[in-house]
C-alpha cells in the first residue's frame, strides 16, 4: 500500500498544492488553499487540545498526549512566515505528540505581509517566556518547527542566549528555511521539489522584510554566532531546494562544536512529516524525532570540534 502512497501524495502536492504558492496568487488565497488540504491528514487517537494565550495575548494551542512525560516540544508551523497556522499543522503536533509523549505547544505567531519582521520572533520569545513564567523547566523544552518555523525556532535559541535566558534542552529543525536572502544563484531546479519553488520563497521573504531595516536583521543563520546552541536535529528531504541550507547549517554546527544530526531523506519531499498516520515515512522519522529528544534529555550528547551525532534507527512503525 504504501508503494502507491507516496507517488500519489507527491502527485497530489505538485498539482494541487504547488500551482497555488505562487507570487501571483494572493496569501489569503494561499491560506484558505492549504487550510483546506491540511484536513487530508490524519491525527491520533491518544490526545486532547485545547487553546491557552502567551503572556502578550496570542492563541496557542496545546495538544497533550495521554501518557504526558512532563516534556514540552514548543512547535513553530511552517509557511514561509506568511501562510499556515496552528490548524495547518495539528496532524504533526499530534503524532510528535504521540511519539514523543510530550506536549506540544503551537503559538500562531503574526504573519506577512500584515506584520513585517521582527514581529514572529517577538511571539516567539513572547511563548517561551511564558513557558517560564508557567514553572516548565528548560531542561524540558525542546524547541522545534519545519520550514520557516524551523528557521524561527533556530533565531528564538540564537535570541535566548543574546537575552540570557535558559537554554532548552535541543532543537528538532525539519527542512528548515535558513537562508532568506542568498547571495549565490540557486543550487537546486525547482522541478525537482514537489511544492516549493525559488520565485514564491523569494516572495514570501520580500513580504517578510520588506524594508532595508528589516532585511539586515535576516542574514543567513549559519552565519550566526552557533557555539553554546543545544543539541540539535535537521531533517530534509534530498532533493527539496532548501536541502543546501540544512547541509550548510550542519556544517557550520560541526565547527562550532554543537552536538548534531542531519538526516537526509531521498524520494521524498519538503516536511514530508505532515503526512505522518497516512505515510509511513513519515512516521519512522517522527519516531526518530522522539528517539533524539530523549537521548538529549539524557545528556548522552557531547560537545567537541566535528561533534556529529551517529544516527540510530528509530523502533518500527506500529502495525
Amino acid at each position: 500500500m504504501q508503494t502507491l502512497i507516496r507517488p500519489l501524495l507527491s502527485k497530489t502536492l505538485r498539482y494541487g498544492v504547488k500551482p497555488l504558492l505562487n507570487p501571483k496568487v494572493p496569501v489569503f488565497v494561499q491560506r484558505a488553499w492549504v487550510q483546506g488540504f491540511s484536513g487530508i491528514n490524519r491525527q491520533p487517537d491518544d490526545i486532547s487540545r485545547c487553546k491557552i494565550r502567551s503572556d502578550a495575548g496570542r492563541s496557542i494551542e496545546v495538544t497533550q498526549p495521554a501518557a504526558w512525560n512532563g516534556n514540552l516540544v514548543l512547535y513553530f508551523h511552517g509557511g514561509a512566515y506568511c501562510i499556515g497556522s496552528a490548524e495547518t499543522h495539528r496532524s504533526i503536533s499530534g503524532y510528535l505528540a504521540h511519539y514523543s509523549q510530550a506536549a506540544v505547544w503551537l503559538p500562531d505567531y503574526r504573519l506577512a505581509p500584515e506584520s513585517a519582521y521582527p514581529a514572529a520572533l517577538e511571539d516567539a520569545l513572547d511563548a517561551y517566556r511564558t513557558l517560564l513564567r508557567r514553572g516548565f523547566e528548560p531542561g524540558r523544552i525542546i524547541l522545534a518547527g519545519d520550514s520557516a518555523g524551523g528557521g524561527l525556532a533556530l533565531r528564538l535559541a540564537l535570541a535566548l542566549k543574546q537575552a540570557e535566558l535558559p537554554a532548552p534542552a535541543a532543537l528538532v529543525l525539519l527542512s528548515p528555511w535558513l537562508d532568506m536572502f542568498p547571495v549565490q544563484q540557486d543550487c537546486l531546479p525547482d522541478k525537482a521539489d514537489p511544492i516549493l519553488s525559488h520565485a514564491w520563497i523569494r516572495h514570501c521573504a520580500s513580504l517578510v522584510a520588506p524594508g532595508p531595516q528589516e532585511r539586515a536583521q535576516l542574514t543567513a543563520l549559519w552565519e550566526e554566532p552557533l557555539e553554546d546552541l543545544p543539541p540539535t536535529l535537521i531533517h530534509v528531504a534530498r532533493e527539496e531546494i532548501l536541502q543546501p541550507d540544512a547541509a550548510k547549517l550542519a556544517e557550520r554546527l560541526a565547527e562550532a562544536g554543537v552536538p548534531h544530526q542531519l538526516s537526509e531523506f531521498g524520494k521524498l519531499w519538503h516536511v514530508f512529516h505532515l503526512h505522518a498516520g497516512v505515510l509511513a515515512s513519515a512516521d519512522e522519522a517522527l519516531q526518530g524525532v522522539a528517539a533524539f529528544i530523549h537521548r538529549a534529555q539524557q545528556g548522552h550528547f557531547h560537545r567537541g570540534a566535528g561533534s556529529r551525532i551517529p544516527k540510530k534507527d528509530p523502533a518500527p512503525v506500529p502495525a
